[in-house]
């Protein structure tokens, strides 16, 4: 029985990864997802979705909790970016310094910018609503599928910044620099040579 729980714990990884690439609500695909996981490891469905700490909708509203606040804020501040002109100004001015013939630098330049604002601090959910209003005019202005925009961002916002530079203050280093009892800035080197690596 535990090979047919693991079995259709990854048929629900890949009914989610592939119904949002088909461009389906991901609150639907993650209920049906919850269900396959559910029946497959013979747990009390009901329960699974309604009952306890570790139940579905639990974690729904657990995480609507925590992350309304900076959501809204975020939404608040992208939708001042576009209206203000400012992600405009950012987008040509990028364009003009790469040039529109090298669409595959542009998106380079994404990768870099979601890098500095995450290295510096800004939460993944804001570096986020930073972004798109201003890779939607590169992507525009270069008529690229609006799909690619998850690889330079997710590179450079989630990557290396995240975990491996030394001195990173998210919230994945402080965990484990708590746990281990070390500070954010261990072993720079190593952590710069694995960064390299990564990136390269």
């Amino acid at each position: 029985m535990a090979l047919i729980g693991m079995l259709g714990f990854f048929l629900s990884m890949f009914i989610i990864i592939q119904g949002s690439l088909r461009g389906y609500s991901i609150i639907i695909l993650s209920v049906i997802a919850t269900f396959v996981v559910a029946v497959t490891n013979r747990m009390n469905v009901m329960g699974a979705f309604f009952t306890g700490e570790s139940s579905y909708i639990f974690g729904v509203a657990s995480f609507f909790v925590d992350y309304f606040i900076i959501f809204l804020l975020s939404s608040i501040l992208a939708q001042y970016i576009e209206n203000s002109g400012a992600a405009k100004s950012i987008a040509d001015y990028i364009l003009e310094k790469t040039g529109k013939d090298r669409p595959y630098i542009v998106l380079i330049s994404i990768f870099l910018i979601s890098a500095v604002l995450t290295l510096g601090g800004v939460n993944l959910f804001v570096a986020l609503f930073v972004i798109i209003p201003l890779a939607r005019n590169i992507f525009k202005e270069l008529n690229l599928s609006w799909k690619l925009i998850v690889t330079p961002y997710f590179l450079g916002s989630s990557f290396f910044t995240m975990t491996v530079i030394p001195g990173s203050p998210s919230i994945q280093n402080v965990i484990m620099s708590n746990a281990l009892g070390t500070t954010l800035t261990t072993v720079p080197l190593y952590s710069l040579v694995l960064a390299a690596f990564m990136i390269g």
